[in-house]
């Protein structure tokens, strides 16, 4: 792949005032498939296919190689184009994930389902540990958090780029077609009798998680045949989301390989 290097010196050059629009505007990222990364971590565990452009600060040791548009920028841009303390010297321009259509998402065994999850850093550590278990692809209700936002994609630590996500608008239709498609809805409730690994899971399962301070709405807790609960000690009302569905989600791939 032939690589195109430039220096970048001044803040008014149009790379840098669209890589920052694309950092602070879902809206721009919406309209142009583009996202944020930062850190070299980050950027190196991201397939290269999905990088557009490189923003290396001076004198930051990083290959280049596999990289299409590269660019060396001075302390003065760099300070203007990271959004965090450990930036490591590098950001990189990416093309965001295309959402599956509804109807693609029956042929999968294994879907988490999001509804109106808004902490940035929970939603990044949900798809980090939907890919760790096997997860086949992530339901977001319109009302959850940008995933293309940089604090979402920093947190799944490219996990992103590789996890299948599908959005959805009209709840009931679709949780009462995967009904009729054999699978079976679960979600966590403690007012539930059933532990989770006392629950012996469907091989076709939607697990549905819900808004970090209101849980799973009420239309949708009518619809779900199963509820389960974790079980916790000390005076722990609840887990934060991203630990429940963590927990829930490992107790389904430790089931799936007892099976196989």
């Amino acid at each position: 792949m032939e690589k195109n290097i430039d220096k970048i010196m001044s803040l008014d050059n149009e790379n840098i005032k669209k890589a920052i629009k694309v950092r602070d505007n879902s809206k721009y990222r919406l309209e142009n498939n583009l996202c944020f990364l930062e850190g070299k971590n980050l950027i190196l565990d991201t397939d290269k296919k999905h990088i557009s452009k490189v923003f290396i600060k001076e004198n930051t040791e990083f290959d280049i190689n596999g990289y299409e548009s590269i660019y060396i920028v001075n302390e003065k841009v760099y300070q203007k184009l990271k959004s965090t303390d450990n930036s490591q010297g590098v950001i990189a321009i990416a093309e965001t994930k295309k959402y599956l259509k509804i109807d693609e998402v029956f042929n999968f065994n294994f879907i988490l389902f999001l509804d109106s999850v808004r902490d940035p850093g929970n939603m990044g550590t949900i798809i980090r540990s939907a890919e760790a278990s096997g997860v086949d692809c992530i339901l977001l209700t319109n009302d959850c958090v940008d995933i293309t936002s940089p604090k979402v994609i920093r947190s799944s630590m490219g996990s992103y780029f590789r996890m299948n996500f599908c959005e959805i608008k009209d709840i009931n239709l679709i949780l009462n077609k995967f009904i009729e498609n054999g699978f079976t809805i679960y979600s966590t409730e403690l007012e539930s009798k059933t532990i989770y690994y006392n629950e012996k899971f469907s091989k076709k399962s939607v697990f549905i998680f819900g808004n970090e301070a209101n849980g799973i709405r009420e239309d949708i807790k009518s619809i779900v045949r199963k509820k389960i609960y974790i079980p916790m000690s000390g005076n722990i009302e609840s887990l934060n989301v991203a630990i429940a569905t963590s927990v829930i989600c490992f107790e389904n791939k430790r089931q799936r390989s007892l099976s196989e």
